[in-house]
């Protein structure tokens, strides 16, 4: 996704998601801010301050276990070993305690005013899935009936209809699964760790949208940079957008090293109002277009023999024909009725004698169709009825006894107008379909 402006990043999200292919990943800023406003300080906690507030529940003093260059996985080690001695249990049993306590500590839900302004939006935006380094249920407050938790012993399905929920560092309500200590992050990074090549695979084959997450996990960047260099796909590169919190945010977005897209805000209320205002916008134009295209192929169906004629007949109509589903193959692809029973009247014609100029009204058809569209992007049944037609034709281009003058004088003053990719692939379909006719066509100078 290239640098633009913030007007068209917002557009290119609603497009994702109108598509289906947004996906979210969350962080405790998001729950910091449901959770808040400006008439009370937030109820969610860090990860850092919730290991603090741990420790101190377990009489350990904080400040002695952190130490320049630790981590907080590394911290919350070091407080469940001095725990465990400090009371005599196993290290194991400390640190279950530790992952109980955690699962407690994080028992905090948006109240309803909150929840009144951010499920609504939630909802809009519609995410195909949700990733979230968070413990709490905030997330599962916002969308009730409309997703399902997952923990990260869970596999990546859900029921039919709800979004997928996916607590990567565990959920309050399976305190086992919460993974807080360095030894359940170095459990991540074995080999081939399910929630590692899942989540890499995500990234790679959707948009992602971070939202409130300061990309500080040593997993979660391993994973985007998987995304990037081992999971690859040439007709989707994985694109990354970041909303990054500042007091005075830059307008525009902007493109960092590991190729994501910033877009600085200073309120994710309001950068969520904004995308859902997108969506709205988009879903308008998509109404509109719709009940323009259902009411072209209503006025198809009421005049059936005039648009058939029309498409044999007149080429300045066929242009217009083909540009018109050339805007949306899949939604006209009905469409198709229309050409194959235009090209069948034609092909009628040229068998009555002394009509072998019509082969040649017949090969045009079939010309302008290779020329509008680009083969590999047309739905099967198009393909289909292109390639069998040219096939049926393809005999009779030749000058000479038998054959249609005026069809192998078009071939010669045409065929230099199709692409060379839709000439390969032609060529490819009719040989490995016995096509020898067409074939031999493709491949004469």
């Amino acid at each position: 996704m290239a640098v633009q402006n913030r007007i068209d990043l917002l557009k290119q999200l609603a497009e994702v998601s109108i598509r289906g292919n947004l996906g979210l990943f969350i962080g405790a800023g998001f729950s910091k801010a449901v959770t808040s406003d400006i008439f009370k300080p937030t109820i969610a906690l860090s990860w850092g301050e919730l290991i603090k507030n741990v420790s101190t529940k377990f009489q350990i003093k904080y400040e002695e276990c952190i130490s320049t260059g630790l981590s907080y996985p590394e911290i919350a080690s070091k407080i469940c070993r001095q725990y465990s001695k400090l009371v005599n249990i196993p290290y194991a049993t400390a640190t279950m305690k530790f992952k109980e306590e955690i699962a407690a500590s994080t028992c905090w839900y948006p109240d309803s005013e909150q929840r009144n302004i951010y499920s609504p939006l939630m909802q809009k935006i519609d995410p195909q899935w949700i990733i979230t380094t968070n413990y709490d249920l905030i997330i599962e407050c916002l969308l009730p009936g409309k997703c399902q938790s997952l923990s990260p012993f869970d596999k990546f399905s859900v029921a039919k209809g709800l979004i997928p929920v996916y607590h990567l560092h565990g959920v309050r309500s399976n305190p086992s699964s919460i993974i807080i200590t360095n030894e359940d992050y170095i459990a991540l990074f074995r080999p081939n760790e399910y929630r590692q090549i899942k989540l890499s695979t995500m990234f790679s084959e959707a948009t992602t949208l971070l939202l409130g997450y300061g990309l500080g996990d040593v997993n979660v960047l391993t994973a985007l940079d998987w995304a990037s260099n081992v999971y690859q796909f040439t007709n989707q590169p994985s694109k990354v957008i970041q909303l990054l919190y500042r007091d005075k945010p830059q307008q525009d977005p902007y493109t960092v090293d590991n190729g994501i897209t910033i877009l600085e805000i200073s309120d994710i209320q309001i950068i969520l109002h904004d995308l859902c205002a997108a969506i709205e916008s988009l879903n308008q134009k998509i109404a509109e277009s719709d009940a323009k295209i259902t009411g072209f192929l209503t006025r198809l169906a009421n005049n059936e023999d005039k648009i058939i004629n029309a498409f044999q007949n007149d080429t300045s109509f066929r242009m217009h024909f083909l540009k018109a589903m050339d805007v949306n193959y899949n939604k006209l692809v009905s469409m198709t009725t229309y050409i194959e029973k235009a090209l069948d009247a034609t092909y009628r014609e040229a068998l009555k004698p002394k009509m072998f100029s019509k082969y040649a009204d017949y090969l045009n058809m079939i010309l302008d169709m290779l020329v509008a569209f680009e083969f590999r992007e047309l739905p099967p049944v198009l393909c289909e009825l292109i390639v069998s037609a040219f096939d049926r034709v393809a005999g009779m281009v030749k000058n000479e006894l038998g054959g249609s003058y005026a069809a192998a004088d078009l071939w010669i003053n045409r065929r230099a107008e199709i692409s060379k990719d839709n000439i390969e692939i032609l060529t490819n379909h009719a040989e490995k379909n016995n096509m020898y006719n067409l074939f031999s066509l493709l491949k004469s100078k």
